[in-house]
């Protein structure tokens, strides 16, 4: 049984502290994870209550102040992020006291608005996921580098894919943004956006770092061989400082099963076409110009991963799909119209 209870203003409802239960947290969401539970019984019962709280790997995450001292105290060369579900069974912890309890109590209370906040956060994202399937849009890129991606956590953006990926629930594909400046980095998110159930990621290049071409060629493959997803490259020397030229893009779609196409960014249409040269049209190509859909289109494009498409969806699907049936003139005449709104994107 139990030995005390408590409610909480954030949920309204009674927790029960067990005598070998602890209470965790991540990024402000709090419920009590019971010694012993699998990671898949956790996640079970603990997103009942908060849907966005996650536990991947195995791994417990933030653990709270009161039992952390205890937890270094036993295993002081582990890191505690990183103990496993079946560390932590080994070690007892012990019921904190009433005042203690009363305290967690208290820390719950106050993150209850930033719950709160997520929870709407959320929402929004749901409405735009909602609209833009029903505007036409064929896949849903997320945490691409037009959004918030680079000011989000590593917890924040494996939870955003996954929001995205139930809020789809399979109508069109999900994308990941997954690359980083770090190698590292970017082969644990495209592994948790692949556990998170996207269908294929987009791999930004290093950036900052500049590069080399053989050192694109080592990024992309280790990325690819982490995991089963089609991977796009994404090549925007404009904001990363680094250009995959065409004979390293060709080089990994021809070497590399599963890097399928590339975002083109560089605005250079000679540069696509010498892509497209090398790789014999195979290639899947997506222009990442707004203003040059319908040029990189004429070349083989076969769409367009777009920031202009965030505010007006339908046009640009219009715009792709006119060019793809053969009605040129209604392809050139929406693309030239949405120059001024393309222009004031990107200003």
């Amino acid at each position: 049984g139990y030995s005390e209870t408590y409610t909480t203003e954030a949920y309204k409802q009674e927790y029960l502290v067990y005598k070998d239960d602890l209470l965790i947290g991540m990024d402000g969401e709090f419920n009590i994870a019971r010694w012993g539970e699998t990671p898949a019984l956790l996640n079970q019962r603990v997103c009942k209550l908060i849907p966005h709280m996650f536990i991947d790997k195995g791994y417990l995450y933030y653990y709270m102040p009161v039992a952390l001292k205890h937890i270094e105290e036993k295993t002081p060369f582990v890191t505690v992020k990183h103990l496993s579900a079946k560390e932590l069974n080994k070690i007892i912890i012990p019921l904190p006291p009433l005042d203690e309890q009363r305290k967690i109590a208290a820390v719950l209370d106050k993150v209850s608005d930033l719950i709160a906040k997520r929870r709407q956060q959320l929402d929004k994202l749901e409405e735009l996921v909602e609209w833009q399937i029903e505007q036409g849009t064929d896949a849903i890129v997320i945490v691409g580098t037009t959004g918030e991606s680079s000011t989000l956590t590593t917890e924040e953006h494996s939870d955003v894919i996954r929001a995205a990926v139930r809020f789809a629930k399979h109508r069109v594909p999900v994308i990941a943004g997954t690359g980083s400046n770090c190698t590292r980095e970017a082969i644990h998110l495209s592994e948790e956006a692949e556990e998170a159930g996207a269908d294929g990621l987009l791999a930004v290049t290093p950036y900052y770092n500049k590069a080399t071409q053989g050192g694109l060629i080592r990024y992309y493959t280790e990325i690819a061989e982490a995991v089963k997803l089609p991977i796009i490259m994404y090549n925007v020397p404009g904001r990363t400082g680094c250009n995959i030229m065409p004979e390293t893009a060709a080089t990994l779609f021809k070497n590399v099963e599963n890097i399928v196409g590339i975002k083109e960014a560089t605005g250079s249409l000679a540069q696509a076409s010498r892509l497209m040269y090398l790789t014999d049209g195979k290639i899947d190509l997506y222009s990442g110009e707004d203003g040059i859909v319908v040029p990189l289109m004429a070349i083989g494009a076969i769409g367009v991963i777009s920031v202009w498409s965030n505010v007006a969806p339908a046009d640009v699907h219009d715009m792709c799909a006119a060019f793809s049936a053969g009605d040129l003139l209604r392809a050139r005449e929406l693309q030239l119209k949405a120059q001024p709104l393309v222009d004031a994107l990107f200003s």
